[in-house]
């Protein structure tokens, strides 16, 4: 019973971050606090890294799905704001 609410509520948040993910893709801006988007992005990959090592098929792949949704806002944060900042001062 425990693994279920486990998995659901994994689950859970993973689909929560689709919205944002897809807004941030769609704006071509992120909106996240910087600091939030990187602390987020360590603490998902530990959690993925530790899934790995029990060999917990299911966080696994829950987490490396949050993982890859934050590797996305970090990007876009980071990458392609910074790109439209620079852009924008030269003009």
């Amino acid at each position: 019973m425990t693994l279920i609410l486990g998995v659901i509520g994994a689950i859970i948040l993973a689909i929560a971050w689709i919205p944002e993910t897809v807004q941030i893709i769609r704006e071509r801006e992120s909106k996240l606090n910087p600091k939030f988007a990187v602390v987020y992005f360590v603490g998902t990959l530990l959690l993925f890294l530790y899934a790995i090592s029990i060999v917990d098929i299911v966080f696994s792949f829950v987490n490396g799905f949050i993982l890859i949704q934050s590797c996305i806002c970090l990007y876009y944060e980071f990458v392609v704001e910074r790109r439209a900042k620079k852009k924008r001062k030269v003009r």
